[in-house]
């Protein structure tokens, strides 16, 4: 499943990536030591792909080269149905009016792991009934200010907040990623750079919650993703003052239990 991970937004697009490299690898090599029943190497019906040197030293190495370009083309069909065809998961639905529906943390093409436009990504919570939806790219707004205008020109399509996702450090080994949620001023990676807001999470909290761009007097929030904490983590980014934590996402694992109840014991 590495492949259809590095599309979905995994939690390590790095490990499903250099796995799948891996597994190809094994794969291929595992595979140079099959003969058919004639003795004769499987690979060889398709050797039209590559010409090496017949002699016997070369089989091995044109066999697993050969699996290689076999491998990468079927990795490559199935990467692309990952992408096109959405597998069936969980998803939260309304029944009834008295709720507001709110997902405060996505992407679009404006980062690297999501492939899809802000006007399709609006389309599809509107259609699934949101009312309200944060667009939180990796280290800029340029996503959430293009969905915005998109939304105030389409009506019909659910508010949207400016939102970003930043990963900072809490602790000097340890980092944390974070969504901001707010009226703050717009940031691009190099402002964050400059400003330092990956390198000390209580900074970036305070620019989220005590700075805003002028459009209105209302404080941003912040919120932990749990995924990747431990208990003594949530602590620390409490006492820096973030709002809230994520417990639940389509594309990471479930956390443990010990942080769950970390998470509720600093909600109590």
């Amino acid at each position: 499943m590495a492949p259809y991970n590095i599309i979905s937004g995994a939690p390590s697009v790095k490990f499903a990536v250099i796995s799948s490299v891996i597994w190809i690898i094994i794969l291929c090599y595992l595979l140079t030591f099959y003969d058919d029943p004639g003795k004769t190497p499987v690979i060889k019906k398709i050797s039209f792909f590559v010409r090496f040197s017949k002699k016997k030293r070369h089989e091995k190495l044109e066999s697993f080269l050969l699996l290689c370009v076999v491998c990468v083309i079927i990795l490559t069909g199935y990467s692309i149905f990952c992408l096109y065809v959405r597998l069936p998961g969980w998803r939260l639905t309304p029944d009834t009016d008295d709720y507001l529906l709110v997902d405060l943390h996505n992407h679009t093409d404006k980062s690297h792991d999501g492939v899809i436009s802000a006007y399709d990504n609006l389309s599809w919570h509107y259609k699934h009934g949101y009312d309200i939806v944060v667009i939180s790219e990796h280290n800029n707004t340029m996503g959430s200010d293009k969905a915005d205008e998109i939304a105030r020109q389409n009506t019909f399509l659910p508010l949207v907040l400016r939102g970003i996702e930043v990963c900072s450090d809490i602790s000097g080994t340890k980092d944390a990623f974070m969504v901001g949620i707010g009226d703050f001023p717009a940031l691009d990676k190099k402002k964050i750079t400059r400003l330092k807001l990956n390198k000390q999470a209580g900074k970036f909290i305070d620019y989220i919650k005590n700075s805003d761009d002028g459009r209105s007097n209302a404080k941003g929030v912040v919120i932990a993703l749990a995924y990747k904490l431990t208990p003594a983590d949530i602590l620390i980014l409490v006492k820096e003052g973030v709002d809230g934590f994520e417990i639940a996402n389509y594309g990471h694992p479930e956390i443990p239990a010990k942080v769950r109840r970390a998470v509720l014991n600093a909600a109590s």
